[in-house]
């Protein structure tokens, strides 16, 4: 087997001169990368030094051109970078003729980097390249139409609104920096002449050529300052290790690298700047040359609660302080983990008992509901605030009801408002972030609703076996399915099937057509009502038949309760139309902004 293995630049892999040209083979999957490892990937290039490695790109031939084996997420990722460098840059205006000379530059170099001639350098799947390349031509002057639905046109949208802003970028030089670092990242490109060869590369990087992390080279620090306690050290070692495991049952790389980055972050960074993986090694360095196995045992209790509440180990604070960490997880809340970890470890010094921590933790879940709607503020500020509150609760000396008026007023300080809140709920919530609207149609339920007692408890975060797969017991239901229309929802929305399909686009996925069940398969597309077969609608159907209890929409979840209009019963109600959806939104978006996660002072 021939293996060329060479390591490259982006510029020279995305090159202003030469046709290399780049295609995704058709068993490749489509584009899935999702915000949180978008920005990870922009967050690593715009912190990290300049020549920043960010994996490997492993190549076979295809005619002239290349396919892309692994890596092809990286490099779509990569060029939408350059593409909304390109149009960040595109809608600055020059000042002056060195401004207008460089800007006229820099939008050459990137077009050639992005085009060979007018066709895009990377052919993607079918399913993404209509997108794709509608993305690209507004670098050829051309409007973009209607693939603005497609996963990859989203998080393309989403970069250039919460990446490539004045924000992180309040000048032009600024833009040039990033332009410059995007242009030096490395990558280790892999050549090997057949696709047979270039699978067994493949097979052998994702299980055992990876090369060394943070967690390998902590480890040899762990044993260098072991003096002489190689035992105890090592103990204490695979303590913290054996706290993440992975499904396998296997040390779980990324959980324990989390750990250590937050733990820097809480306990011993002195800045409201968070440490990169490449200065970790060194910081740890340190640490465990001055206090070895008395900073791994420190080490160790601390990895206990961060297991807890990253969700890796089982929480033991109560069932309340529980469910909190669990939508903080659902949430996507990783950036508050400094300020979490630094609480939970200092609980008893800084005077916070659990009823306070509920308070804090309550403020957490409606903070990032809001963020996650809105998207603002965006996530690296959001770390640095987090970051930035540790730092000021330890040089405050604020201790008990201090520290949650603190942390309260600086969250209403930088959180959207109310009114950007109640704007950003009446849009397609579904489609920006599933797991938020899970978080809020289940704390709508469990402070508003009466369904759950004691002879019924509270099942909402129950996960049951699916397959190989753990799946949550209740999940979110369409009123309004998803998919193609029947026959019975597309005349009960509109006599024109055109109509119909367009008001099915607009509306299935705002929070007003959603609600929650445990027989999401056995509801399907069925008809809001069949007063012939009332179990075929989701209005009517019962669990077992018949003689069973009613659990389509007319369970008697709180939730529920909306979806007739104010003195209708819900067994008089025989359609689902539009107007239910705008009015049950609104319903939704009053009780959400003024109650159920209200923020104020």
């Amino acid at each position: 087997m021939k293996i060329t293995p060479e390591t490259k630049k982006l510029s020279e892999l995305l090159p202003i001169s030469g046709d290399t040209a780049y295609e995704v083979p058709i068993y490749q999957r489509s584009f899935s990368w999702q915000e949180k490892q978008i920005v990870q990937l922009f967050n690593d290039i715009n912190e990290e030094d300049k020549g920043y490695y960010v994996g490997n790109l492993l190549l076979t031939k295809r005619g002239e051109g290349l396919d892309i084996v692994d890596g092809q997420q990286r490099m779509i990722t990569l060029s939408l970078f350059l593409l909304a460098t390109w149009e960040f840059l595109d809608n600055f205006e020059a000042k002056s003729v060195d401004d207008s000379n460089n800007k006229g530059l820099f939008l050459g170099d990137i077009k050639r980097q992005l085009f060979i001639k007018d066709s895009p350098r990377l052919t993607l799947l079918p399913i993404d390249k209509d997108a794709y390349e509608e993305q690209l031509g507004v670098i050829l002057k051309k409007k973009r139409g209607k693939y603005g639905k497609k996963s990859l046109a989203k998080q393309y949208s989403l970069i250039r609104k919460n990446l490539f802003n004045d924000e992180n970028f309040p000048t032009i030089g600024d833009l040039y920096v990033f332009y410059e670092k995007i242009n030096a990242i490395e990558m280790l490109q892999i050549y090997v002449p057949n696709l047979s060869d270039a699978y067994s590369v493949f097979s052998s990087l994702n299980s055992k050529g990876l090369p060394l992390t943070l967690i390998d080279l902590l480890k040899n620090e762990v044993v260098k300052s072991s003096n002489g306690e190689d035992d105890k050290i090592m103990e204490d070692w695979n303590s913290i290790t054996n706290l993440f495991l992975d499904s396998k049952e296997q040390p779980d790389t990324a959980a324990i690298t989390q750990f250590f980055l937050n733990n820097y972050d809480a306990f011993e960074s002195e800045t409201a700047s968070s440490i990169t993986k490449s200065k970790a090694l060194f910081e740890y360095q340190k640490l465990l040359k001055e206090e070895g196995l008395s900073y791994v045992s420190k080490l160790k209790s601390r990895a206990v609660i961060f297991a807890q509440i990253s969700g890796n180990n089982q929480s033991n604070y109560g069932e309340k302080i529980s469910t909190q960490l669990n939508n903080l997880r659902l949430l996507d809340s990783t950036m508050a983990y400094p300020l979490l970890l630094f609480i939970f470890v200092n609980q008893e010094r800084l005077e916070i008992k659990n009823v306070l921590l509920e308070r804090v933790l309550e403020d957490l879940i409606s903070f990032y509901v809001r963020r996650n709607v809105v998207m603002k503020p965006k996530s690296s500020n959001v770390r640095s605030k987090m970051v930035g509150l540790v730092r000021e609760i330890g040089k405050k000396n604020l201790k008990g009801d201090h520290i949650y008026e603190y942390i309260h007023s600086e969250f209403v300080r930088i959180m959207a408002s109310d009114i950007e809140f109640k704007i950003a709920l009446k849009e397609q919530l579904y489609d920006k972030s599933a797991q938020t609207t899970r978080v809020i149609l289940k704390e709508i339920e469990r402070k508003k609703g009466k369904f759950f007692n004691k002879s019924n408890p509270d099942s909402l975060d129950v996960y049951i076996t699916h397959g190989k797969k753990q799946i949550p017991r209740w999940s979110i239901e369409h009123i309004l399915p998803q998919g193609e229309l029947t026959e019975w929802w597309s005349s009960n929305l509109s006599d024109d099937p055109i109509k119909a399909n367009e008001i099915q686009e607009e509306c299935v996925d705002k929070i007003g057509n959603l609600t929650m069940t445990p027989y999401n398969p056995e509801l399907g597309r069925k008809p809001f009502v069949n007063e012939s077969n009332p179990q075929d609608s989701k209005r009517d159907y019962k669990d077992g038949g018949d003689n069973g209890n009613y659990v389509g929409l007319r369970l008697d979840l709180f939730i529920n309760k909306s979806i007739p209009k104010k003195g209708e019963k819900i067994e008089e109600k025989s359609s689902w139309t539009e107007a239910d959806i705008d009015r049950r939104t609104e319903w939704f978006v009053e009780m959400i902004v003024d109650d159920v996660f209200k923020m104020s002072n």
